[in-house]
């Protein structure tokens, strides 16, 4: 990424008492191995492909095309499950579900509730079943 940066820095007029900075940056940055470290490069939750800083698909993955949704705290990507109603289910129900859920989760059993996991293609949802 480091070389891709230095690379654009060349190409464009720069101030002359930047110039040499940028010269010896790019000399330094050229004998240094040609990889980003492992621990800072983006891993797709979906596939487990590690993706490269620089991606020319976007802000996505190379391998799924899943996209890439990052955390204003700490800039990395979030791992996210879609979550599906089940049929007959109202949203305004769904909600009452998950409040009346939050409101006993305290002294709730571990057993309360199961979980179903299918894969719908391109994404995959998790369907969570409360037994009542």
């Amino acid at each position: 990424m480091a070389r891709t940066a230095y690379d654009k820095l060349q190409s464009l007029k720069i101030p002359q008492r930047f110039q040499e900075s940028i010269d010896l940056g790019s000399v330094t940055i050229r004998s240094k191995p040609f990889h980003d470290s492992e621990e800072l490069l983006p891993m797709c939750y979906r596939c487990s492909t590690t993706n490269p800083l620089l991606n020319n698909k976007g802000n996505q993955c190379i391998n799924c095309r899943q996209p890439f949704v990052y955390s204003f705290s700490s800039f990395e990507v979030l791992p996210l499950v879609e979550f599906v109603l089940e049929d007959g289910i109202s949203d305004e129900e769904a909600l009452k579900l998950i409040e009346k859920d939050s409101a006993k989760s305290g002294s709730r059993k571990k057993n309360s509730s199961t979980w179903q996991e299918r894969d719908m293609g391109s994404i995959l949802h998790a369907v969570h079943s409360m037994i009542v």
